[in-house]
């Protein structure tokens, strides 16, 4: 599926544009800023704009299978009549790539990257619905780019199309239909066989203005037309300007020109789209319609040729992360053995159903529930080439995508915020997020005060959480989400103030909770309640006794593999350059829990 592309427009083209038309577009295919995949196709209700930012957008779960006939439900987007799809890629992993099957869609600056049978199908509708193809481009396409098989009009404007077969088919074994097709500001390099294709005994009508064509080959047509048949394969009838049927002049065709002298001819009006930050996050996991509409029959022959999609890297929107300002983590190490922990998920999964969803949350100043260690299924994953910055003020929700970077693997060594997936400011909030294991810090709140909410760590590196900054009145509260495989630490607590930690879940770590040791003689506190944990290799958390911190525990529920009770829930050290461990348990303000708050391999 994927063809060569030899980039025949000049870079450096001048488009003037009228107001009510789209731009001739160069032939520049556009950069990915990230790649989303879903395990089913996503529904774009009616009335929502989905801006995807210019992401990659594709199927987990299928392949192209050349023009293996199929329907909606191996589509990427649903889009419902009402609906705008915008500033999209669509990625090669899927057979039918955009659905709007009850036609009346808006499609901005969509781009299909690697077509499989169709790119775009229109279906269902009436003789007055109208959806519009705005900017955008296609390449790599068999036979058919848009294929419309319901009733009214679609208008393509400013579009873009290279090696395919048609840019527009009227369908024509859906029966009869009358249908109408405005083409106008198209450059289309290599057609295989039409611009467009319609059915003249049902009366179709096209019409046709600026099209820019390069290609070394004249087999094609630039409007071709056809006798529609319900019952079989449609009849090739001719080509050429034929009023109503084609309407177009030999003006309104520029072949092998200099698309760079292209101006705008007049069209049917559309909305500018903005380049929105790099990093915004999209909305993943829908409802998917169960309905499967079934395609038209396709005409042309199967490729040979597949290819899997390139995913492209994701930058953020800020570029000044690059250089960790606070106080230096800790460097206090793990025994070897703690460190060597492997066990499988599927094992702790097992372990994790024996926490019962009705356990106390009697905590003070606790609104959380204990988890029962199941782990999230993630949404769609986005990679980063540098940390994303949450903003103060902001809700950055990732709908649970997996959020990594394509730049760093896990490694050994101390890692700095440059090597994290998220820098969360004060005064910002951070949830529905599962970080992936391609990164090392994974998220740093470097000026403390932040909001941490159902974010998950699906393989810790060097830290999960790094909070510093801040003063003694500073808050961060990290609610629900949990972390795994953490040799070490998962809060490192550098800074001042408090952190509170509800209704977390974790699995094989060294501490959940550690106040650094090696940061200078400043005082923390932190209240741990409502904690499962599975497999803790040194302690639930750790604080320092000569810098006055004060931990508070409730309902804290612990499943250790081998069924051990010899579990340090609370273990205070002398802090210094090289921190001692001195003791734990519960002790006066340094450790304040009791035995009836720690509930250890019971049900």
């Amino acid at each position: 599926m994927v063809k060569s592309f030899a980039p025949f427009a000049a870079s450096a083209a001048v488009l003037i544009a009228t107001a009510s038309a789209a731009s001739v577009p160069d032939g520049t295919w556009p950069t990915s800023t990230g790649t989303v995949q879903y395990s089913e196709a996503y529904t774009v209700a009616a009335g929502e704009v989905f801006d995807g930012e210019m992401q990659t957008f594709e199927r987990s779960d299928i392949t192209c299978n050349g023009q293996e006939e199929s329907g909606s439900s191996t589509a990427v987007f649903l889009v419902e009549a009402g609906a705008t799809l915008k500033n999209v890629i669509i990625g090669a992993n899927q057979m039918e790539g955009v659905h709007c099957d009850d036609s009346d869609c808006t499609i901005e600056n969509v781009w299909w990257d690697d077509v499989c049978e169709d790119a775009l199908s229109i279906k269902g509708g009436s003789a007055s619905s109208v959806s519009t193809v705005t900017g955008g481009g296609a390449r790599s396409a068999d036979d058919k780019v848009v294929q419309h098989n319901g009733y009214g009009t679609v208008k393509i404007d400013g579009f873009y199309a290279e090696d395919f077969g048609k840019l527009y088919r009227s369908c024509g074994t859906c029966g009869d239909k009358q249908r109408f097709v405005s083409v106008s500001n198209v450059y289309a390099v290599n057609p295989g066989k039409s611009i467009v294709t319609v059915n003249q005994n049902y009366g179709d009508e096209a019409t046709l203005s600026n099209i820019w064509i390069k290609s070394d080959d004249d087999g094609y047509a630039v409007c071709a037309w056809s006798e529609g048949n319900a019952d079989g394969e449609p009849t090739e009838l001719g080509d050429g300007p034929s009023d109503p049927l084609c309407q177009y002049s030999e003006s309104d065709i520029h072949v092998n020109e200099d698309v760079s002298t292209a101006t705008s001819s007049s069209a049917t009006s559309i909305t500018d789209t903005t380049d929105a930050p790099a990093g915004t996050v999209v909305p993943a996991g829908s409802e998917s319609s169960d309905e499967e509409v079934t395609s038209a029959p396709a005409s042309s022959s199967e490729t040979a040729d597949s290819s899997d999609a390139e995913t492209v890297e994701k930058e953020s929107s800020d570029s000044s992360a690059t250089s960790d300002t606070s106080s230096s983590s800790e460097t206090e190490t793990v025994d070897d053995s703690a460190a060597s922990a492997t066990s499988s998920d599927d094992e702790a999964a097992n372990e994790a159903d024996e926490v019962t969803a009705s356990a106390s949350t009697s905590a003070t100043n606790s609104t959380g529930s204990v988890p029962d260690g199941t782990w999230p299924t993630s949404t769609g994953t986005v990679q980063y080439t540098e940390p994303y910055t949450v903003k103060a003020g902001e809700v950055f929700d990732g709908e649970m995508q997996t959020f990594e970077r394509s730049d760093i693997t896990c490694t050994e060594g101390e890692g700095q915020k440059d090597t994290a997936v998220f820098l969360v400011e004060a005064g910002a909030t951070l949830k529905n997020v599962i970080i992936g294991a391609n990164q090392k810090e994974g998220v740093h709140c470097d000026d403390h005060d932040c909001t941490i909410e159902n974010v998950w760590w699906d393989d810790v590196c060097e830290d999960a959480l790094s909070i510093k900054g801040g003063s003694e009145s500073s808050v961060t509260t990290v609610t629900g989400g949990g972390a795994r495989y953490a040799s070490d630490k998962v809060v490192q607590h550098n800074g001042y103030g408090t952190v509170k930690i509800d209704g977390f879940y974790a699995q094989e770590f060294g501490k959940l909770y550690r106040s650094c040791g090696t940061c200078g003689d400043i005082p923390r506190v932190v209240t741990v309640s409502n904690v499962y944990v599975v497999d803790p290799l040194v302690s639930v958390i750790t604080v320092n006794k000569n810098y006055g911190d004060q931990a508070t525990l409730s309902n804290i529920y612990v499943k250790t593999t081998d069924g051990s009770d010899d579990v340090k829930v609370c273990q205070w050290s002398q802090g210094s350059d090289d921190p001692t461990n001195l003791g734990d348990g519960p002790s006066g303000t340094l450790c304040q829990y009791s035995e009836s708050d720690v509930h250890i391999n019971e049900q």
